[in-house]
Parts: C-alpha cells; sequence; structure tokens
C-alpha cells in the first residue's frame, strides 16, 4: 500500500510528466473546496447551538438543583473547562427581606476568590456590591414580593417544554447583571431558588464576554489549521513541480551564461588583438554597426596628410636591423598616438612614412579637420625633436629629421578589395598632392597647399612659399610653410586687420588703432575721387 502510494507521488511530481502540474492543481482546489464546506458546515452546526450565557444559565440551574455536593462539584468542573464560573458551591441563604445581603456575597466571594478579591482594584469592588449586588438584591426582593413562585404541585411540564429551558419554570427565579472584574467586561447571572422549607438559596454563574468568541474561534481553529496545511501541500507541490524545475532550468542558464562569457571573453580578446590591426576610428565604427563590411567607396572632402623620414634609406645601410626595428616602431608609436589625440585615422605606415587623414570615418567639419591635422604635425615636429636626442643617446650615428605635406580636397574613400579581404583608404589628386608636398618640404618643416592655407589662415601662422608643378594636376599648386600658432592677441589682429597692395596702391589698416571715424570720411573722400 504504501509502495503504491509512493508510485502515485512519484508520478504526480515527475518534472517531465506535462500532467502532473494541472493535475495537482486541479487536487490543490479539490482540497481547498472540502475543507471550505467543512468549514461552513462546522460554522452552520456552531451557530445551531446556544450560546455560552444561555449554556452558562443551563448550567447554572443543574449546579444549583442538584442537592448532591459531590455531583456539583463534577458539574463545577466541566463548567470551568467551558469558561463558566459556578459559586458558591453550598449557595447563599436569604430570607424575605433580603437582609444582609452585600456582607454574605462579600463574604463569599473573601473565602471563594481570597487572593482576586483582594487584589481587585476599589472602584470595581465598590462598584461590584454597590451597583451589581445591590441590583441583584432590589430584583430578588421585588420577586419574592410579588410572590412570583408557584406552589411545589404546579406541574413543570404542563408550564414550560423540558426539552428546551427546564429551569424556567417558576418555582425559582434567575436573573443576569453586569459587572467589571480587572478590567474584563463579564455578565453575572444568578439563581434563585426555593426551597421546601420557604427558605431562599441563591446560586452565582460568571462569563466574560469573549468567551462566545473565544469557543468559536476554538472550535473553528482544527478546520483553519486543515485549511492552511492543505495550502501547504499544494505549495510544495508547486514547488516540486515548477519551481524545482526552474531552479534546475536557471542552474543550467546559468551554466550557458557562464560558457558565453567565456567565449565572450575570448572573442573580446581576440577583436583587441585584431584591433592592432585597424585604427582606432575604424575599429570603433566597425564593431558599433556604424560602418559594414563590404565594398563601399564615397566622394568625400579630406585633409591628407604624408610623413616621413629624412635620408632613411642611408640609415638603413648603416644600422644593424635590431636597433633599427626598435627605432622604427618607437617613431611609428609615438606618431600614432599624436594622430588618435587629434583624430586622424591613420591609414597605412609605408616603411618609414605614414599617411594620415581627417574627415572619415568621422568629421568635425572641413575647417577643424585641417586645422587638427595641422596641430598633430606641429606636435610631431616637437615630439620628433626629444626623440632626436633619445635616439642619438643610443647610439644613432646621426640626428633624424622628418618632413611633412599637407593638403585638403576631394578624395574616393572606403572599402577597397575583393569579396574575401578589403583594405579601408583613400586614392585621388589629393593624395598625390599631399605626397609631393612632404617630398619637396625641407627638414622638420610642413608643407601646406593654399587649399588647407584658405582654411586655417585665421589660426595657423603660415609662409608663403612657390607654386609647384604635380604630375596628373593641371594647375600649380600654390605652396606655405607653416610657422606656428597664432596667440590670442594675434589672432584678433588678424581677424581685425585689412592689407592690400597693387601697382600704385598699398593700404593697410588695422582696426584696433584707428579712429574709425576719421578712417570712414577719408575713404568716402577716395570713393569720390575714383568716381
Amino acid at each position: 500500500m504504501i509502495e503504491h502510494l509512493r508510485n502515485i507521488i512519484s508520478n504526480l511530481t515527475d518534472p517531465e510528466n506535462k500532467k502532473s502540474i494541472s493535475i495537482f492543481f486541479i487536487f490543490g482546489f479539490l482540497i481547498i473546496f472540502i475543507q471550505l464546506l467543512a468549514l461552513i458546515y462546522k460554522i452552520n452546526i456552531q451557530l445551531q447551538i446556544p450560546t455560552v450565557q444561555t449554556q452558562a444559565k443551563l448550567e447554572l440551574i443543574n449546579f444549583a438543583k442538584e442537592k448532591d455536593v459531590e455531583k456539583r462539584k463534577i458539574i463545577f468542573s466541566n463548567s470551568l473547562k467551558k469558561r463558566i464560573y459556578l459559586w458558591p458551591l453550598e449557595g447563599i441563604l436569604i430570607d424575605k427581606n433580603i437582609q444582609d445581603f452585600k456582607k454574605r456575597v462579600e463574604e463569599v466571594l473573601s473565602d471563594n476568590f481570597s487572593k482576586d478579591w483582594k487584589t481587585l482594584p476599589i472602584h470595581e469592588k465598590r462598584f461590584f456590591l454597590e451597583k451589581t449586588v445591590g441590583n441583584i438584591a432590589i430584583d430578588l426582593k421585588r420577586r419574592i414580593r410579588d410572590n412570583f413562585f408557584l406552589p411545589k404541585n404546579e406541574n413543570e411540564d404542563n408550564s414550560f417544554n423540558k426539552n428546551k429551558i427546564s429551569s424556567l419554570t417558576s418555582h425559582h427565579y434567575t436573573g443576569s447583571s453586569r459587572y467589571s472584574w480587572k478590567g474584563y467586561e463579564k455578565t453575572l447571572l444568578y439563581f434563585l431558588n426555593k426551597k421546601d422549607d420557604g427558605k431562599y438559596i441563591l446560586f452565582f454563574s460568571s462569563l466574560s464576554d469573549v468567551a462566545d468568541k473565544t469557543n468559536f474561534i476554538e472550535s473553528t481553529f482544527l478546520y483553519v489549521i486543515i485549511l492552511v496545511l492543505s495550502n501547504f501541500l499544494i505549495t510544495y507541490c508547486n514547488y516540486v513541480i515548477n519551481i524545482k524545475k526552474q531552479i534546475e532550468v536557471n542552474k543550467k542558464i546559468s551554466i550557458l551564461y557562464k560558457k558565453t562569457e567565456q567565449k565572450n571573453s575570448e572573442l573580446k580578446s581576440l577583436s583587441i588583438k585584431l584591433a592592432k590591426f585597424l585604427d582606432p576610428q575604424i575599429y570603433n565604427s566597425i564593431f558599433s554597426g556604424e560602418k559594414e563590411l563590404k565594398i563601399e567607396t564615397y566622394r568625400k572632402m579630406l585633409t591628407v596628410f604624408f610623413v616621413d623620414i629624412k635620408d632613411f634609406t642611408e640609415l638603413t645601410e648603416n644600422l644593424e636591423p635590431e636597433p633599427l626595428t626598435k627605432l622604427l616602431n618607437e617613431y611609428i608609436n609615438e606618431m600614432s598616438i599624436i594622430a588618435n589625440k587629434h583624430g586622424g585615422t591613420v591609414d597605412k605606415f609605408m616603411g618609414d612614412g605614414i599617411l594620415i587623414f581627417f574627415g572619415d570615418p568621422k568629421t568635425k567639419g572641413k575647417k577643424v579637420d585641417a586645422l587638427n591635422c595641422i596641430l598633430m604635425a606641429m606636435e610631431m615636429r616637437e615630439k620628433i625633436s626629444v626623440l632626436q636626442k633619445k635616439w642619438y643617446n643610443q647610439g644613432i650615428p646621426r640626428l633624424l629629421k622628418i618632413r611633412m605635406g599637407i593638403h585638403t580636397g576631394y578624395c574616393t574613400v572606403g572599402n577597397f578589395g575583393s569579396e574575401n579581404r578589403l583594405d579601408y583608404t583613400i586614392i585621388g589628386g589629393t593624395v598625390n598632392i599631399s605626397s609631393r608636398l612632404e617630398a619637396l618640404a625641407e627638414l622638420d618643416q610642413i608643407l601646406i597647399s593654399n587649399a588647407t592655407y584658405s582654411l586655417v589662415n585665421e589660426e595657423i601662422n603660415c609662409e608663403e612659399k612657390g607654386a609647384i608643378d604635380v604630375r596628373g594636376i593641371a594647375y600649380p599648386v600654390k605652396t606655405y610653410l607653416v610657422k606656428n600658432k597664432y596667440s590670442d592677441k594675434e589672432r584678433d589682429r588678424i581677424k581685425n586687420s585689412f592689407s592690400k597692395k597693387t601697382n600704385g596702391f598699398t593700404f593697410n589698416l588695422n582696426l584696433n588703432e584707428v579712429n574709425k571715424k576719421e578712417i570712414e570720411e577719408y575713404l568716402k573722400n577716395i570713393i569720390k575721387k575714383l568716381q
């Protein structure tokens, strides 16, 4: 039998059993439904049971009418379990005039409840004796005076239904009053019975107002516990079927996540290694999805920069490969750092030559791109002077010098190559002009074209040089030699200065130094004469 039950539970709790979830939910709802029905039935039965006060009245009558003291003690004990207190055991004898009633009650309380009576607050003790007992005395006196009690030979069964409340026959009387006992509001029932000798004997029953509620809670407590346990069973089954299965799934997901993280780490390491072969701007644009890896070219305004080391070929003949390689790598590394700093795209390394351009894949505008290119070239010139001394101290036989050329114009830029291999680069006449300018530059000089100069002449101090012819270019290219960057004061002077010189005419004007109104009148007079 036990083994059979185990097999049933095993089948129901099997995570692979697709029907197990629905079966357990149906089973759980069935348990709850049954328990609710049982609870409703219990409440219905409980509502049909007499209240505690009615029970207390019945117990009090049985207690008072019982002549055997031992049996009366049994009734007392049984009533105590129901929170009904019957007292006193022998009753209180009273006469028709209810004389010394308060005194007798107080004596009974002192004898039967000595500890509680002594510790009872004075105001509650006074209220009990003066109000509660006083009202009972008045009520009893009125009943005795009105001759409420019938003769003993009156047929009790004809007066009332004995099956319901046999205590209400007219040779005795029950009543009730209220009192407070250590903060609890209570009801005091009293039963007055007329003895055969014509004397009266009085009994009391005390119960708390919360007795009905307490009994109701106790009677429904078991059903509440069963309901809670049923819900616990359902929750546990849900854990076995769903949560436990989900935990296993989460463990598998965790393992898969760790493997994915490991794979991502490997891919990240690989991408970092591959980034060494790409310019940072190209690398970022590819991995961010801005550029697609396909054959694609377009025309764009770029500023192109060439740099190389003067007489490097001669150096390779006089220097061993190891120190030469170290020198070349250090040179290229330092130049690349500066190029990245200013936003240049390093296209390629050609021995000691480096091709860099500004304006793609990201641009800040042709003026800013051209200015950044020249600022980069000037910083490279400063850096190479530091490297020259370092290399000379390391045994390089002579100081190395560089030359640089810059031109701005339209180029074809993009991915060139095949479906299997692509090369991001630029081509066009602008590249040729830039290379030609670099070849014509003197040692540590930056030679730029007129197209570049026109974009930076307000920021960079340049010296005009002669025009040059470039193979494949139909027109001569005017060149300028980069000196330095203007200071703020010099930049302001240039913006406010005008000059013009031609045959028979020389004009120089600095708006920061002249009287503008005076010059305006002077120019008007000149215009009139010209007209």
